[in-house]
């Protein structure tokens, strides 16, 4: 499919109101597509990096991904329904589907009542707003009441369904140890998880499951872990992050959850939880060294806030040997230069300075800007005086091919005022 004018136009509004900020738009082409943002687009405004995004994709044919990856990540916004309505053959909002494990579902594709208890790897499912009226009935089998303020075992794990104004349905995971119906005053689109232990139909509104951690599939723990992450309590994001530690155990080659299990531990975890996590991560690089960039990453995010000297300067060594396998990776060696500086001695830091520099000398013209700042801030910060002279001559040549760049420049014009 190729977009006409017109068309780019229509999609790039509908993204920028289905997603209002860099973040949730790099969340949705990681979660959707396995695609990197930065990567595609670059620098720049939010709507410069849609302009670009769309630009890419129309031109490698992939624009009908993007629309169903939008759709599945924001299946309640107006305008992506509509513009997928209308560009997508055969199809519409509620039917896209890409390569992830959500499913949406359509009048044509409802489920029969008395459904067969999913096992462990059930697919989840998520539902637009208006599709909800369309639910099966719940089974006859009866519900009891809770008794008041029961208190259940702490390992149980909440999911609170209940209706937003307007017909549109949201849902959000709810951590507690209380058996309870609460009235939910914070939302969010993409956790439904299937009943696995009150009855064999859909949970209906209103009703509350309980469903093991340990029981969960990959794709419908991270949704989980994202969301807590944005409105759960600290008692809630506590709870998650002691649960999920043991399902790594028994999972330990799923980066997706390990990558949002080290931004809730470094984002809301106690300090005990974070020096957990930074032993329980070191031990597994060992066997894992070369493992995926955004794990690694979050990895030396986490050390760089909560991590000893000691193990500062140990992920310091790994994150080098990782580079020298993967040299073409921002992410990391940005955050590498980012621990150099905030946690390292002054004979590492010169070390690291020494390493990216031979590293730029063939790769000067294709580096990340934000490599090329953060190298400026740790030569400003510890570079020997012939180490700033070279940063200085290669950020002269960076900026000739980037003069627009505002950060480059701010960190150059700091690092000669620096050495006047």
């Amino acid at each position: 499919m190729q977009l006409s004018g017109s068309e780019c136009k229509r999609l790039k509004l509908a993204l920028l109101n289905a997603f209002p900020n860099t973040i949730s738009l790099e969340q949705m082409l990681l979660h959707e597509l396995d695609k990197n943002l930065r990567e595609i687009a670059g620098e720049g405004s939010l709507q410069e990096i849609v302009f670009k995004l769309i630009q890419s994709a129309n031109s490698q044919g992939w624009v009908e991904e993007l629309i169903r990856a939008a759709c599945n990540e924001n299946p309640g916004n107006i305008k992506l329904k509509s513009i997928a309505e209308d560009l997508l053959p055969n199809s519409d909002a509620e039917t896209s589907s890409v390569s992830s494990p959500s499913i949406l579902i359509t009048e044509s594709q409802q489920q029969p009542q008395n459904l067969p208890s999913a096992p462990q790897s059930q697919t989840r499912f998520s539902f637009p707003g208006e599709s909800f009226d369309k639910l099966p009935q719940p089974s006859s089998q009866e519900i009891p009441e809770p008794k008041p303020m029961e208190i259940l075992p702490r390992d149980e794990f909440f999911v609170t369904v209940d209706e937003a104004p307007e017909g549109d349905c949201k849902f959000i995971t709810h951590v507690a140890n209380k058996y309870e119906q609460s009235q939910v005053t914070n939302f969010s689109n993409n956790s439904l998880v299937e009943d696995k232990k009150i009855s064999n139909t859909y949970l209906p509104v209103n009703e509350v499951a309980t469903v093991e951690i340990l029981e969960m599939d990959s794709r419908t723990l991270q949704e989980n872990l994202v969301n807590i992450q944005k409105s759960g309590t600290p008692e809630q994001c506590q709870e998650a992050i002691a649960k999920t530690s043991p399902w790594l155990k028994s999972h330990p080659d799923d980066s997706y959850v390990r990558r949002q299990y080290l931004i809730l531990v470094r984002e809301k975890g106690e300090l005990e939880q974070r020096q957990e996590a930074i032993l329980d991560t070191v031990i597994w690089l060992k066997d894992n060294l070369l493992c995926d960039s955004y794990v690694f990453t979050e990895y030396l995010k986490l050390v760089t806030k909560q991590g000893t000297l000691e193990q500062c300067q140990e992920a310091s060594s790994q994150a080098c040997i990782w580079l020298q396998n993967n040299p073409d990776e921002p992410y990391v060696r940005k955050q590498w230069l980012v621990l150099a500086k905030d946690k390292l001695k002054l004979e590492q830091c010169q070390e690291v300075i020494s390493q990216t520099y031979s590293w730029l000398s063939d790769n000067l013209t294709t580096c990340d800007s934000y490599v090329m700042t953060e190298y400026l801030r740790l030569n400003k910060k510890a570079g020997a005086s012939h180490q700033c002279q070279q940063a200085i001559i290669q950020a002269v040549s960076w900026l000739e091919k980037n003069p627009d760049n505002s950060y480059v420049h701010n960190q150059y014009v700091a690092l000669v005022n620096k050495q006047a």
